[in-house]
């Protein structure tokens, strides 16, 4: 499970923020947890700070909340046999560096479709100094 979690966040990191991090705000495309393969659009915000929570430390933070679409909602309910309910999406995400290489970083997933269907996913990620 660690595996899978370490591979979400390789992909989350670098292949969805990685190529946004010059950009404020923007628009990202996902893919629904549930298994209908709909997609989800994510209206995003994306700030850096340097120095602030750590010592000359580079600081960004993600956040990432569904655009509502009525087809791919209605997909994701139908898929999950939860017609008539409420759909909520988001993603967050802090990294922390030295101006190069990650030090740190949290990422956080959340998908709730009606009263019966929730997913939460958090990793939290640290590297040391030694290797570990």
């Amino acid at each position: 499970m660690n595996n899978i979690r370490y591979m979400h966040f390789m992909y989350a990191y670098f292949l969805q923020f990685g190529k946004y991090m010059s950009e404020e705000h923007f628009k990202h495309r996902d893919i629904d947890r549930f298994g209908s393969c709909a997609p989800i659009e994510l209206a995003c915000t994306y700030k850096t700070s340097k120095g602030v929570m750590f010592d000359g430390k580079t600081d960004r933070h993600f956040k990432g909340d569904m655009i509502y679409d009525g087809e791919s909602v209605g997909k994701i309910l139908k898929n999950v046999d939860a017609k008539g309910s409420n759909m909520d999406y988001q993603m967050r995400a802090d990294f922390h560096n030295d101006g190069e290489i990650l030090e740190e970083a949290n990422l956080s997933l959340s998908e709730t479709v009606g009263k019966d269907y929730s997913l939460y996913t958090h990793l939290h990620l640290k590297l040391h100094n030694d290797g570990e």
